[in-house]
């Protein structure tokens, strides 16, 4: 939201002939309406900081990164990876079970290791190490 903020205002600036380089207090004037002037000035002098800056563009690199995360059903909602798991092991798989289903890398996941998926497959496996 805040960046939505930030980027409506370099615009407005821009517009207005304003050039918005690194210093970007040139954006004090173009302030939002919801936003009080002291947290606003704030927000200014706290993006115009060298540690925010750094952050930022570390954190735009990792964006730009393909998508990883500790999720592992892909685009497959919970509710179906559960239903699936279900069918495969032929009862309601517990929280604890999914968790790990969900959360473990591939090949080291409970389903992945056993197709029964028993109960001491599953307190087996580490998850903390597989996360």
């Amino acid at each position: 939201m805040l960046k939505t903020v930030r980027n409506k205002a370099k615009k407005m600036a821009t517009e207005q002939g304003l050039q918005v380089g690194k210093d970007i207090s040139v954006l004090l004037k173009f302030k939002p309406a919801w936003i009080r002037t002291d947290i606003w000035k704030q927000m200014i002098d706290n993006w115009n900081t060298p540690t925010w800056k750094a952050k930022s563009k570390r954190n735009k690199r990792i964006r730009s990164k393909p998508a990883g995360g500790k999720h592992t059903l892909a685009s497959q909602s919970y509710a179906t990876g559960k239903r699936k798991a279900a069918m495969i092991m032929g009862r309601e798989p517990s929280t604890h079970e999914i968790w790990k289903q969900t959360h473990c890398r591939k090949g080291s996941r409970p389903l992945d290791k056993d197709p029964s998926g028993s109960s001491s497959l599953v307190s087996d496996i580490d998850s903390e190490g597989n996360i």
